[in-house]
């Protein structure tokens, strides 16, 4: 709820005085003052196990995945209702259309014709910050996966780091990030393979 505060003037500051007469919005006025930020950023952990495994998680339960769990990236591969899942994370609701789940979902989330695309191999990530837009991540091959946007990653303005361990689980990524597909591609190689990735810190930037 914004702060109002009502606006005066002091007589012995202003000749002639002219005052605010109406509510001042103290919210606003304190924003319109902050410098802007520097850069955007986004800054998640990053859990991986398993192989390569595409999957269909389909709404009248003819694919062969029933439920999928928060931070998993999906893609809107049919959606002939054209229903709105915005609610758990969706940008549009447009058939290719790739996003992370912000929350768990089952086939009850789903309308009949809609079908989702899910590849478990895929890093499922804790997102922390996000104030660069939509970000998922792809499974490409053994230790090797893909963070990808819709030309978000600016060449000669996107910085990347990645931690070298997990906080917890035991995981050692030994990973490297890389913006090799500007501006729509960085790449993640973790050295010890599939399964080096448990709660990895990654941060990105991109800088206005």
């Amino acid at each position: 709820m914004a702060t109002f505060i009502k606006a005066g003037f002091w007589e012995q500051l202003c000749k002639p005085c002219r005052g605010y007469k109406g509510w001042l919005n103290l919210d606003q006025l304190i924003t319109s003052l902050l410098p802007a930020p520097a850069y955007r950023v986004y800054t998640a952990l990053l859990t991986q196990s398993g192989g390569d495994d595409p999957r269909a998680m389909q709404g009248d339960g003819g694919g062969d995945l029933s439920s999928a769990s928060k931070g998993t990236t999906v893609e809107i591969s049919s959606n002939a209702n054209n229903v709105d899942y915005s609610s758990i994370g969706a940008p549009n609701s447009n058939v290719g259309t790739y996003f992370i789940l912000t929350q768990d979902i089952t086939l009850s989330n789903l309308d009949n014709d809609t079908t989702f695309s899910i590849n478990l191999g895929a890093p499922v990530v804790t997102v922390l910050e996000n104030t660069i837009g939509n970000v998922w991540f792809t499974y490409y091959a053994g230790g090797d996966y893909f963070i990808n946007s819709n030309g978000l990653f600016i060449n000669e303005k996107t910085f990347a780091l990645i931690g070298t361990t997990g906080f917890t689980g035991g995981g050692n990524s030994g990973a490297s990030i890389m913006l090799t597909n500007p501006p729509n591609m960085m790449e993640i190689i973790a050295l010890n393979g599939d399964g080096a990735l448990a709660n990895t810190p990654i941060e990105i930037r991109v800088y206005n």
